[in-house]
């Protein structure tokens, strides 16, 4: 439980970082607010996702691809929520980013652990 509650929380941190610093040129103006957030979300994410990995590691979750791969698969999807634009998204582009995730989940299942 610990493992899943310290990976979403760093990937939900980490996907507001990545859309922080989405904003930090809009327009060609530079943005320092949106940096500071973005720079902090990614400390914070950071700080999270290696607590993760240090429970990870203690039930035997070694593999780096699937350590990243958890944490790669909660930022997609937290940047998508993040930027609002996911629920505008075509009927047949959700369905396509479904099953991307569920063949990107399958890979990490059979080759990363």
């Amino acid at each position: 439980v610990i493992i899943i509650i310290l990976s979403l929380t760093a990937g939900f941190i980490d996907s507001k970082g990545f859309y922080f610093a989405s904003q930090i040129w809009i327009k060609g103006d530079f943005n320092s607010e949106a940096l500071i957030k973005s720079g902090i979300a990614f400390v914070v994410g950071l700080i999270f996702f290696w607590l993760a990995i240090f429970f990870m590691n203690k039930v035997g979750l070694n593999a780096a691809e699937l350590q990243t791969g958890i944490w790669f698969f909660v930022v997609i999807i937290g940047v998508a929520l993040a930027s609002g634009n996911f629920i505008q998204w075509q009927s047949i582009d959700k369905v396509v980013a479904a099953a991307v995730a569920a063949g990107f989940l399958f890979l990490l299942i059979r080759n990363g652990g």
